[in-house]
């Protein structure tokens, strides 16, 4: 009798095997079909940083729409509200002749040290021509080991893509299944949450430019050390440090341009009202500016300083770092003519 069970355990436990298999093949089927994905929420990669998987998700839904990306943005949120992809190509275009279909890959708060990581593992699965990295004070002045570059280096499928092998980072980068199983369990539990679109409806969001409007702050107002909103800004900026492993990132990722993909960098414009949040005021802004000059002087890679270049007006701004649409568009369209002059020399 006891053989008996055991037989028909093992037949049992065999069978929901196959069951279990079955199921997952089937879901990870139909979770790839994009008349399914474009109607669920943004997919996890196991972050912390929501943003960072939106980007994601938007970036992998464009190259499977177009079947290559020509050029990726990449930088912290000074990239993400500033650089239009849209208008970057009309610049490009007006000075060589040729459109330049770009995303815009900037990762709210990520210093340099994240960003050399993501553009490493961007450059290796979609092969852009041109990366254009957009730079200031953040890039430099924020650790590796902050919560601002943990939140995305930590990440299993980042870890997974750098070459640090776990079980996790493996199914976040293969199983479309692992990927929607947050999403997969809303909709199970009927919350609405799990079919909201994070990817956003205009061609603008869905290359990674989420455009502000308006002005969020008064402008004449400077920063103010009594402003609880401006605190932050005064504890990192007023007596910076500039962080080792920022500088190899740059470094690491001007040197791309010499690995077959061009590396174009330039110094983001900030309000004048900015340089309140330093010591000394512009002055240790350009000194920023120059160690980054200096990193990269002995390889391919060209640095624009915006600031010197072109003038936003006033009601280009969002606040005292970031541009609204009127600014970002202006700027994107310099930028775009900028750069296509700089790979024409």
């Amino acid at each position: 009798m006891k053989t008996l069970q055991i037989q028909f355990s093992k037949k049992a436990a065999l069978i929901y095997l196959l069951v279990f298999f079955l199921f997952f093949g089937f879901m990870e089927i139909v979770l790839r079909m994009k008349v399914v994905s474009s109607t669920l929420a943004v997919p996890s990669f196991g972050s912390e940083h929501h943003q960072f998987e939106i980007q994601l998700a938007r970036l992998e839904a464009i190259y499977q729409e177009r079947g290559s990306i020509d050029c990726i943005f990449v930088g912290d949120s000074l990239t993400w509200l500033d650089l239009d992809p849209l208008s970057f190509s009309d610049g490009y275009f007006e000075e060589s002749g040729k459109r330049m279909e770009c995303f815009n890959f900037g990762v709210a708060s990520l210093p340099a040290v994240g960003v050399s990581v993501i553009t490493g593992i961007l450059v290796d699965q979609y092969h852009p021509q041109l990366i254009v990295y957009g730079l200031h004070a953040n890039s430099l002045v924020v650790g590796q080991d902050s919560p601002d570059a943990r939140v995305v280096l930590d990440t299993p499928w980042v870890r997974f893509k750098s070459g640090d092998f776990s079980f996790s980072g493996w199914f976040y980068a293969n199983s479309h299944l692992v990927r929607y199983f947050k999403t997969l369990n809303l909709l199970i539990r009927l919350d609405r949450a799990g079919l909201e679109n994070e990817l956003g409806d205009s061609l603008e969001a869905r290359l990674g430019f989420d455009a502000k409007t308006g002005q969020r702050i008064d402008l004449d107002v400077p920063p103010s050390r009594s402003d609880p909103a401006d605190i932050p800004g005064f504890e990192k900026y007023y007596e910076y440090q500039v962080y080792p492993e920022n500088m190899t990132g740059i470094l690491d990722i001007a040197k791309m341009t010499d690995q077959g993909t061009t590396v174009i960098m330039v110094m983001m414009p900030v309000h004048r009202s900015f340089y309140a949040f330093f010591k000394n005021g512009e002055q240790d802004y350009s000194q920023i500016a120059n160690a980054i000059e200096g990193a990269i002087n002995d390889t391919n890679t060209t640095l624009l300083r915006s600031n010197d270049e072109i003038l936003i007006p006033e009601d280009g701004w969002w606040d005292y770092s970031h541009l609204n649409i009127t600014g970002a568009q202006l700027f994107s369209h310099w930028l775009g003519g900028e750069v296509a002059k700089a790979r024409l020399d």
